[in-house]
């Protein structure tokens, strides 16, 4: 499934700035880390003692988490409102501001860590 942190991943890797992510100092591979680590810390808390396991999907068989499909649509929305701007496409900002406006608070916990 495809969750809000993956987007962020996907924004992060994409930004390919000197300075991190949005010049914060976040690389890529730090991020991963806390992804990997909160992951690993609520499968504990839940007590299930179940692991992110891959399975064998193709990439269009993949869904969306409802958080990702929130962020997704206010993506659109924003999209749409600069559409006077001649934007007719979701670019990487539209899905930032639809993270952090809409997201479960996934993608805070990682930036914080």
């Amino acid at each position: 499934m495809v969750f809000t942190q993956h987007l962020l991943l996907g924004l992060i890797a994409e930004d390919r700035a000197p300075g991190g992510f949005l010049g914060s100092g976040i690389s890529i591979d730090a991020a991963r880390e806390a992804v990997q680590s909160l992951w690993q810390e609520d499968n504990q808390n839940d007590g299930n003692g179940e692991s992110l396991q891959q399975s064998e999907t193709s990439a269009t068989d993949v869904p969306f988490s409802t958080s990702t499909k929130r962020v997704f649509e206010a993506a659109v929305e924003y999209s749409r409102t600069m559409g006077t701007m001649g934007y007719n496409f979701i670019a990487p900002e539209h899905i930032a501001i639809g993270l952090f406006t809409v997201d479960d608070g996934s993608a805070n916990r990682v930036l914080k860590r």
